[in-house]
């Protein structure tokens, strides 16, 4: 039912019709309480019919408004017309892409900017678990200032039919189904895009929009159909059985496209990318040449393909990015200055022993010998597994119950581990483990000869003889650069330098803009290696610095006699799983260049809830980066921090059926509080120059208020707000390594920071329900203790249980 000019759907008024498809109708509509036009997409009757589809097509939309990517068409909100639910959607003007192939063939650097960030789109969509399934011409819109839109995010899946019925199974994979079809099995519009599992009904992923962007790219460089047919029957035929043919492709189509396009369709899924970073990586190296390394930047990509080993297919590797419980042994690709061919094969881990990543490094490499560490399940526990070379998995070594952080001498007859807050060595061939160090925190070790280097979260490196004894210290906190931590130390090859990564005094729990740095063991003497930002690093013999940023692992050419790099890095493996609150990145290299690393994305987190009994059940959110989770005191509404590009956004999740909304945009936020109004939030946000504000904020859009702003050198954390809303409990630490002193501030901003007791040094403070009350936990014989102090001119202080992390509830605390 088409609706009149005028028409009104909640806020929003009907201007005119934009177009329909089997997905329902789109209005051009005005948004009377934001002034802006919208697109609004009414959904057709037969979606709205069955409840359950209804409900899950809601849960749907809310996790695709959580996209927020200038490639992608923003999700407002959903409205309701009758029976039939309504999008609110980002009106984006300009022809679709379609349209502009409608006009003949394109040419190859407008096809590849636009397929560039059609890729970028579908990479932000896939990193919170999003797949499109729906990707054609139609759903990508071309703005007059050359940005491309992707609409129409996972809306296939939201509206599929229940697949716990076998004879709907078909449909639900099918992308779009004809507004005229009244019966199930009917597919209209997309079959050209479809790919071959979803052809023929059968599960699908991420690789489905790989397939889908290489017909995409194909059809605009080509100006015709990759699959063609007189019905949909014929075509659905063509896409099963046909292997494409590149011959339509003109000679000015460079090598490397034509070999990605091969390697985008391959109709089996395992033999395709795996990743659509891939894509936009190669996409991006076709744009700019000067990516790539002279020696290999004009050569045809199939010559590189030659090289690799036959049976041994490279896209394995994606396919394993899911699974922590795989490792893969890699040759790095296209690395800077090297022409090395790509081998790759795959250690498929027991599923009972899966990888368990910590706060450090989860695997090490035995330098010399190719062997490999990793930290592993076992049963109800873990252990450190050894894995040498021509062995199929590795086995658990006796007396590493619950240890982490594994390294290995290089030539793999030893193994080091830290447990307990010790260091520990122990024979690789069996024997009782022996104690080498106390490190409270440990943040990584590397062994050279006789000598290892270690590290703890908030010191400098130390340097000891593998026996423990000659222990010092090797490098030291620089406080004129605002050093917080060295961690991370990895010997250089021939073991004259060990590098490491270098953070300054900032928000904690965040390592993306860290450098790294080199210290020569025989002077002692530091240089700066590499200052563009990266979380860990380790040199290789032929010459290269291999870095990680942001899931990426990065090469540039380096001079292993000055430690100077004398070129730039470039991508050389997306997908590299690590844990932002440490900086740890889980990959391994031996000094040859065999790279061990565990792919995916461990940052993602699922949000629980737990009731008295213990009981737990998952919130119906997206899977994210999420830290910092903070209640509201009524429990109906969730805060936190999540990973957000290089920084950190505040977003807001309502109990129990969400929406999840993003608060802050941009930067680094972080320590969300709720106020008692439950509608504004108190949090931090860390400056460019190292500055620490704290702001107050209402959920519904409107802007920060400042609250009180801390010098650089001066690191302020957010711990609690009071029950009245007039005053925050937070923490400042000054300089690198001083304890935090606890204060309590007007919520104002006036006045002084003041405990009535006088400093007091803790963490993690909370307010009593009546105000009168601050708990917090502090140092206490080598453990923590929670302790509370009366907010009165009397200052009392009382000791309480032994533990951390005190909360308080509206009669208990819980620790």
């Amino acid at each position: 039912m088409s609706l009149a000019t005028g028409t009104r759907i909640g806020t929003y008024e009907v201007l005119s019709p934009l177009g329909h498809g089997g997905m329902g109708e789109v209005y051009r509509a005005r948004d009377r309480q934001l002034n802006r036009n919208v697109a609004l997409k009414v959904l057709p009757a037969l979606f709205s019919a069955d409840p359950d589809r209804l409900a899950r097509f809601r849960r749907e939309a809310e996790t695709l408004a959580t996209l927020n990517h200038p490639n992608i068409g923003q999700i407002y909100g959903i409205e309701s017309w009758g029976q039939s639910p309504a999008l609110v959607l980002e009106l984006v003007e300009g022809p679709t892409l379609a349209d502009r192939m409608a006009a003949g063939r394109m040419p190859v650097d407008e096809a590849l900017h636009v397929a560039r960030q059609i890729a970028d789109a579908i990479e932000a969509a896939h990193e919170r678990g999003i797949v499109h399934r729906d990707l054609k011409p139609a759903n990508v819109k071309l703005r007059d200032d050359g940005v491309v839109k992707v609409l129409d995010f996972g809306l296939a899946k939201a509206l599929a039919p229940d697949r716990s019925n076998p004879f709907v199974t078909a449909i639900a994979e099918s992308p779009t189904v004809s507004a005229h079809a009244t019966q199930l099995g009917v597919v209209l519009g997309t079959a050209a895009y479809m790919s071959p599992e979803q052809a023929m009904g059968k599960a699908v992923d991420r690789r489905v929009d790989i397939w889908a962007l290489g017909v995409v790219l194909f059809e605009m460089l080509a100006g015709r159909r990759l699959f063609d047919g007189e019905t949909v029957s014929e075509v659905l035929a063509a896409v099963i059985k046909e292997e494409p043919s590149f011959e339509a492709l003109s000679a000015d189509v460079p090598p490397s496209i034509r070999h990605l396009l091969v390697r985008c369709l391959r109709k089996d899924p395992r033999l395709r990318l795996q990743a659509i970073g891939d894509v936009r990586l190669l996409i991006e190296e076709a744009l700019r040449p000067e990516l790539l390394p002279e020696a290999i930047g004009n050569a045809p990509m199939a010559s590189s393909s030659a090289k690799l080993r036959t049976g041994v297919p490279w896209a394995l590797a994606g396919a394993l990015a899911v699974t922590a419980g795989w490792l893969v042994l890699s040759r790095p690709q296209a690395v800077p200055q090297v022409e090395v061919p790509l081998e790759l094969t795959s250690i498929v881990l027991p599923a009972e022993n899966p990888v368990r990543p910590t706060l450090g490094q989860a695997i090490g490499a035995c330098a010399d010998v190719s062997s490999l560490v990793y930290r592993a399940k076992v049963g109800d526990g873990t252990a450190i597994f050894l894995k040498r070379p021509g062995q199929l998995s590795g086995a658990p070594i006796p007396g590493t119950d619950g240890a982490a952080h594994p390294f290995c001498s290089p030539n793999g007859e030893q193994v080091g581990f830290f447990l307990d807050r010790r260091l520990w060595t122990v024979d690789a061939t069996g024997g009782q483990p022996v104690p080498r160090a106390n490190v409270v925190s440990p943040r990584g070790a590397t062994w050279f000869g006789d000598t290892i280097v270690f590290a703890g979260t908030a010191t400098g490196l130390f340097r000891m003889a593998a026996d423990g004894s000659d222990r010092k210290p090797l490098t030291r906190l620089d406080e004129s650069r605002r050093e917080r931590t060295h961690r991370f130390p990895s010997f250089v090859p021939g073991g004259r330098a060990v590098l490491f990564t270098v953070q300054e005094i900032g928000i904690e729990d965040y390592y993306e803009d860290a450098r790294i740095d080199a210290v020569w063991l025989e002077t002692e003497e530091r240089v700066t290696v590499y200052d563009g930002g990266a979380s860990m690093a380790v040199a290789v013999e032929s010459g290269h610095l291999v870095y990680a940023r942001e899931g990426t692992l990065f090469a540039a050419p380096l001079d292993l006699e000055t430690l100077q790099l004398t070129g730039e890095g470039a991508p050389v493996r997306p997908d590299v799983a690590g844990e932002p609150s440490s900086g740890a990145v889980h990959f391994a290299l031996t000094t040859t260049g065999t790279l061990y690393y565990v792919p995916g994305d461990l940052r993602r987190r699922i949000l629980m809830r737990f009731d008295r009994s213990g009981a737990t059940s998952e919130l119906p959110t997206p899977e994210d980066s999420y830290n910092e989770v903070s209640l509201t005191r009524d429990g109906t509404r969730v805060a936190m921090a999540r990973v957000s590009g290089r920084g950190y956004d505040i977003c807001t999740y309502d109990l129990p059926g969400g929406p999840l909304r993003t608060v802050t945009s941009g930067g680094i936020n972080r320590s969300p509080r709720w106020f008692p109004d439950n509608s504004h939030l108190a949090y931090v946000t860390l400056g460019a120059d190292g500055s620490t504000t704290i702001y107050r904020r209402g959920t519904d859009g409107s802007e920060p208020v400042e609250i009180r702003t801390f010098a650089p050198g001066t690191q302020a954390y957010l711990d609690d707000v009071s029950p009245d809303g007039a005053w925050l409990a937070i923490r400042t630490q000054e300089g690198r390594r001083g304890p935090f002193s606890l204060s309590v501030i007007s919520t104002t901003g006036e006045g002084p920071m003041r405990l009535s007791a006088g400093p007091l040094t803790g963490r993690y403070a909370t307010f009593s329900p009546n105000g009168q009350w601050l708990a917090f936990d502090a140092p206490s014989g080598g453990g923590r203790q929670i302790l509370f102090v009366k907010l009165d001119e009397s200052g009392e202080t009382v000791s309480g249980p032994v533990g951390q992390f005190p909360r308080w509830s509206d009669s208990e605390l819980f620790f």
